[in-house]
């Protein structure tokens, strides 16, 4: 069914224009003041620093991912495949890696008076972003702050502190072979 073609369904622009040209003035207006506002306030804002690094995650060799199963299936009596990958990134954000860096935040935010009641662990763990990178073996932390020099020294604590444990799993591995 064909719907007829009527003259009055047509929008007039010329309707719209002159009302814009009635109204340059306050438009103008409008739009300097909006301007202003909005830059005033991004100038005030203190700048957030990202910072961020990546962890290799190696696999282990087969002897040891076996072992693990056993030791799995024993435990939890059902077949399972241990994802190293996960366990990896799982480590990474367990108060064992992370609780002498958050410990360290605080005492840096204390210091500085910038301590606030609703800060907790697990609150600060979610503002880190731990995630592998397009699927590979490559666990990127990238972490924000109002202040730099305590980004830094947060990331290079983290990396340090779980350097210090991949190093005692590697020891505690070598004397279970033993």
């Amino acid at each position: 069914m064909a719907i007829p073609f009527d003259d009055n369904d047509e929008i007039d622009l010329n309707i719209i224009f002159k009302s814009i040209r009635r109204n340059t003035k306050q438009l103008f207006i409008l739009t300097s003041t909006s301007t202003i506002i909005i830059f005033s306030y991004l100038l005030t804002m203190p700048p957030i620093w990202r910072g961020s690094f990546n962890i290799l995650v190696k696999n282990q060799n087969s002897s040891d991912l076996y072992n693990q199963q056993l030791k799995t299936k024993s435990i939890l009596k059902f077949n399972t495949i241990i994802d190293t990958d996960e366990t990896q990134r799982l480590i990474l954000q367990s108060p064992l890696v992370l609780k002498p860096v958050f410990d360290y935040v605080t005492d840096y935010k204390k210091n500085k008076d910038t301590l606030n009641n609703s800060f907790t662990f697990k609150s600060w763990v979610k503002s880190l972003d731990i995630d592998f990178e397009n699927n590979s073996n490559v666990l990127k932390i990238t972490h924000e702050n109002k202040d730099k020099e305590l980004l830094i020294n947060t990331l290079n604590l983290i990396s340090k502190k779980y350097k210090e444990y991949s190093k005692k799993d590697q020891i505690q591995s070598i004397l279970n072979t033993k």
